[in-house]
């Protein structure tokens, strides 16, 4: 498992598929190709990534997010809980999920239909900020 902390800077990873923990203070965090359970948590500054993993928990007080997916998830969870910042999730066009949104201020924009007896759950908490949720 690779595990990551940091105060201030960019953080760029490629290809790890045992599952991170990352902690960023400041700074933009960039990966590619993540597999396994991942945790990220970012105090301030944009996360970038592609991944396949279908155990995902991101905590972001604020910044951007834009995540894709490089396989339909099958089952798991991704989580986002976010302070401020947009967040625009990409998934394979096959992909079913059962979506959870909860925001105070903000936009919901999916081109996915809610699909509650899926197996995938995406849960998305936002005190201000919009989700976008896009195919490919």
């Amino acid at each position: 498992k690779l595990l990551v902390k940091n105060g201030a800077g960019n953080v760029k990873i490629t290809g790890f598929s045992a599952g991170a923990s990352i902690d960023t203070g400041a700074g933009d965090l960039e990966f590619k190709n993540f597999s396994g359970p991942v945790r990220i948590d970012s105090g301030a500054g944009s996360v970038k990534g592609d991944l396949y993993s279908e155990d995902l928990d991101l905590e972001t007080g604020a910044g951007s997010v834009d995540l894709k997916w490089n396989s339909v998830p099958q089952k798991g969870k991704a989580s986002f809980s976010s302070g401020a910042g947009s967040v625009v999730l990409s998934f394979p066009e096959a992909s079913k999920m059962a979506i959870i949104h909860k925001s105070g201020a903000g936009s919901f924009d999916s081109e996915f239909g809610n699909d509650a007896k899926a197996e995938f759950r995406l849960e998305f908490k936002s005190g201000a900020g919009n989700l976008t949720i896009s195919k490919f």
